[in-house]
């Protein structure tokens, strides 16, 4: 088995449902790698994101074609 981390990517991640995602699983889940999916990587709530220990900050916008 691998000893790389697992890693989850979580949609929506500045918004309130996105961002109570994140929490959770940094709090039940400390190990696990988080990529957080913003609109806007370079936005306010994206910088408090990915501050945050285990997140990295990826833009990912359902409408930005060379996101998907």
């Amino acid at each position: 088995m691998s000893t790389a981390a697992k890693l989850v990517a979580v949609a929506g991640a500045t918004g309130k449902q996105g961002g109570g995602v994140v929490a959770a699983l940094r709090q039940l889940a400390p190990d696990l790698a988080i990529r957080a999916l913003s609109r806007n990587p370079d936005s306010a709530g994206s910088a408090k994101l990915a501050a945050q220990s285990n997140v990295e900050v990826s833009r990912g916008d359902g409408a930005f074609y060379s996101s998907k």
